[in-house]
């Protein structure tokens, strides 16, 4: 029998269900964390279910979810759509997720997504305590269930996501004494984010890593109060994730040498960051800053801005940007390349150009921002040019932006106008018309 389908002949002993929680009434047949679906990346309806990652990565979060937002999910027979439409939404959990493992290379296929509670929260509440935490005898099935997921799939190393799950799953071996009685990630960090040598009892196998990481759906409010080996915030949770998957014998991209900004360059950051957020306009289908900030923050900028590494041209900068947009992507796909490259665009050019900051060459190299403002502008140039328009004009709404090389021929569009005007590309926006804002409205 396969794993997962053993943990779903055996969730039976979690029960009774306390007030405020009631059984999943039906799985999902997609991708979704156990007990909603099968916590298994690659999950589709009618295929067969993807091995279990036994020795891989168990990635341990607080419950579920609510009742309301699992039924939304049901519906959509997913929680993580791949080509999201209309009002479909990655949950930023699941968004998270995939932006930090992209970010340090674990592959998602080696992780179980599971959780510490059994059950759904009654109704739509979906963030604060479980409510089935105030049973004693809940909490120790699901504990003790805990125990049967670890020893079926035997994890090299355990990821808790939150602040809730450290304590949870303390409980469970004496090498987590540290964290028992801990309230917070800040508790965690002091006592050690890292746990190597972690023993859950004979059945569950040989000692894993376990390492506690800030809760994805939190995670722009939170993770600056992160501190590991020296570093803080983001830098923090890489360095947590590195050293706990190594530790494991995983293979990880190494977390770049930490360089410290100067005055002046801190403020030009956190106003490129502003600038990016503010050029979301209504059209755009992610406009939080508590999505946009976190996003930003992983796209590794240092091989734009690393003065070591001397100059750059277009070819090595093209290459550097269509990987952070499917960097950007694989964090928030409902994005599109369209608005990816807007993000980082405005930021570059916030940064980069107006800021005076980066390698020798890349003023040069940069993109300019692609909107109904600059297409406006471009037409209105050169109305009669077709050898520009065919190209620069290939779609004219930023969500028809669906493939990266479709906006590379927008972008082979703009080096012919800025060839045209004796400018760099990213001075191309010398024809922006976007202040006109009745004929540029629609920024879809």
């Amino acid at each position: 029998m396969h794993p997962v389908e053993q943990l779903f002949a055996d969730i039976a002993q979690v029960k009774p269900y306390p007030e405020g929680v009631i059984e999943v009434p039906e799985r999902i047949p997609g991708v979704a964390f156990f007990p909603g679906g099968a916590g298994l990346w690659g999950t589709k309806p009618g295929n067969p279910q993807p091995p279990m990652p036994v020795g891989g990565i168990m990635v341990l979060g607080h419950d579920f979810h609510s009742e309301e937002a699992y039924r939304k999910s049901l519906k959509q027979r997913t929680e993580v759509p791949e080509n999201p439409t209309g009002r479909q939404r990655i949950p930023p959990t699941w968004s998270g997720l995939r932006r930090l493992f992209s970010e340090v290379g674990v592959p998602l296929e080696q992780c179980f997504f599971t959780n510490a509670y059994m059950g759904l929260r009654k109704g739509k509440a979906t963030t604060g305590r479980f409510p089935g935490a105030n049973d004693a005898g809940f909490v120790e099935r699901c504990r003790s269930f805990l125990l049967r997921q670890i020893e079926l799939q035997q994890p090299g190393v355990i990821l808790t996501l939150g602040s809730w799950v450290p304590p949870f799953i303390a409980a469970l071996s004496d090498e987590l004494a540290g964290w028992r009685g801990v309230t917070s990630l800040q508790d965690v960090d002091h006592s050690g984010a890292v746990v190597t040598g972690v023993r859950f009892g004979a059945s569950a196998g040989l000692p894993c890593t376990v390492a506690a990481l800030t809760h994805p759906s939190l995670r722009g409010s939170n993770v600056h109060r992160r501190r590991y080996a020296g570093s803080e915030g983001h830098r923090a949770e890489l360095r947590i994730l590195e050293d706990a998957l190594r530790g494991a014998g995983f293979t990880t991209r190494p977390v770049p040498p930490e360089r410290g900004p100067s005055v002046r360059s801190a403020i030009v950051d956190t106003y490129a960051r502003w600038t990016a957020l503010s050029a979301l306009r209504s059209g755009a289908p992610v406009k939080s800053r508590a999505d946009v900030y976190p996003a930003l923050q992983s796209v590794d900028f240092t091989p734009l801005f690393d003065l070591d590494r001397g100059s750059i041209d277009d070819l090595e900068f093209d290459r550097w940007h269509e990987a952070a947009v499917e960097h950007l992507l694989a964090g928030e796909p409902v994005l599109g390349v369209g608005w990816a490259a807007k993000i980082l665009n405005v930021y570059l050019k916030t940064r980069a150009y107006v800021g005076a900051e980066g390698r020798p060459g890349l003023n040069d190299a940069i993109h300019p921002p692609i909107d109904a403002g600059l297409w406006l502008g471009i037409k209105r140039r050169f109305p009669d040019r077709g050898d520009i328009l065919v190209l620069s004009h290939c779609v004219t709404k930023i969500k028809d932006i669906d493939r990266y090389p479709r906006y590379r021929l927008i972008i082979d569009g703009c080096r012919i106008v800025a060839a045209e005007l004796g400018c760099s590309l990213i001075e191309v926006e010398q024809l922006w018309a976007g202040t006109e804002l009745k004929e540029v409205a629609d920024e879809g």
